[in-house]
């Protein structure tokens, strides 16, 4: 399978959108080590973002209850 330029330059943008929103979304709500989050997110989206959501959740979760 062949990816072509323009198709490269997608992925390229959606993950560095994807590990900048994280980035911020981390550094506004105070989750340890938000660059290291970004970067995972940035490196390997599928995996990284979802560990992400559910870090997160339980973070809330623990500073509600």
């Amino acid at each position: 399978m062949d990816l072509t330029t323009p198709q490269f330059l997608v992925a390229w943008a959606l993950a560095g959108g994807a590990a900048v929103a994280v980035f911020l979304h981390a550094n506004r709500h105070g989750i340890r080590h938000p660059t290291a989050w970004g970067a995972g997110v940035f490196l390997v989206l599928a995996i990284a973002l979802p560990l992400y959501v559910i870090h997160y959740r339980r973070q809330r979760r623990a500073r509600q209850g």
